[in-house]
């Protein structure tokens, strides 16, 4: 079992314990396929949470200086996370997100974070 999946569901049964969650517009992510989830956070948990109620793998944008620090680099490299190179436009992070919907994957972006 792959570490993504295991903080999914730790988070999925851990969070109910700390505090409430509302979602909105889970019924628009597809059962199947590429789709590109565009989100808003303030805070650390904002992408954790968002993947733990998608219910569907997604890999997602972090800023390239987190993947600066090996052991944090590491960690989100195996929760699917890629690095962006903010305020500047980044071919590559592009690159990859289209190679991830290309796949049928779904993606994260994070416009505010």
């Amino acid at each position: 079992m792959s570490l993504y999946r295991v903080a999914q569901g730790l988070v999925r049964t851990l969070w109910p314990l700390v505090g409430r969650l509302d979602v909105e517009g889970r019924e628009h992510i597809p059962d199947s396929g590429p789709f590109l989830l565009i989100a808003n956070h303030q805070s650390y948990l904002d992408p954790i949470l968002i993947q733990a109620v998608v219910r569907r793998p997604m890999y997602t944008m972090a800023k390239s200086t987190e993947f600066s620090n090996r052991l944090i680099g590491a960690l989100l490299k195996r929760l699917k996370s890629f690095p962006v190179r903010r305020f500047e436009v980044d071919p590559q992070a592009v690159r990859i997100v289209l190679r991830h919907l290309e796949a049928g994957h779904g993606v994260g972006i994070y416009v505010e974070g």
